[in-house]
């Protein structure tokens, strides 16, 4: 009896009592010799991998805990009011193509900034700081664009990173105007 129930009050998972405790033995039991090798399926297949499935989803938010944010939340503002979080960017930008280096993203003019994806910003005070997309901000005051999308954050997760980028920054709550130097 060592795949299911004993004299005990538990059932063991494939009989092993300190490993895995199943009290209402709904574990099926593996064939698998190897009891780390068992410990391994159990945790990727079973109720912890489905547990850490759902974790996953969460911090992608594309689970049923989170749902993705939907368009509702961009507006279209003037990049002047948009202060930065950060005094370095890459000095490459990221593109639907690839990389490519952020003085030919400059030159390619306003009309690209229409197409870029919503910033994240966060209102600290009545300002507007970006927590993400501080290259796509930087691209849009360089070639003069008229507005760029952006989306108002108001989780508290939002708050906590910007606030550890502009530590890490050494910038005050409400960001800079400064441009950032890419690097």
């Amino acid at each position: 009896m060592t795949d299911g129930q004993t004299f005990n009050r538990f059932a063991y998972v494939n009989g092993d009592p300190i490993g895995f405790i199943d009290p209402l033995g709904l574990m099926k039991c593996s064939k698998l010799p190897n009891i780390s090798q068992r410990h391994d399926e159990i945790a990727h297949g079973g109720y912890y991998g489905r547990k850490q499935q759902r974790i996953n989803d969460y911090k992608n938010k594309t689970g049923k805990w989170a749902p993705r944010k939907s368009d509702d939340d961009v507006i279209e503002v003037n990049p002047k009011d948009v202060n930065f979080a950060q005094i370095s960017i890459n000095r490459s930008f990221d593109t639907p193509n690839g990389k490519i280096p952020i003085k030919k993203a400059i030159q390619q003019g306003p009309e690209q900034v229409k197409n870029f994806p919503p910033i994240s910003v966060v209102n600290v005070k009545g300002q507007l700081v970006a927590r993400d997309g501080n290259s796509r901000l930087y691209v849009a005051l360089e070639t003069k664009a008229e507005k760029i999308k952006v989306r108002i954050e108001k989780d508290i997760d939002s708050f906590r990173d910007l606030t550890k980028r502009l530590r890490n920054n050494g910038l005050p709550n409400e960001g800079t105007m400064k441009p950032p130097t890419p690097r």
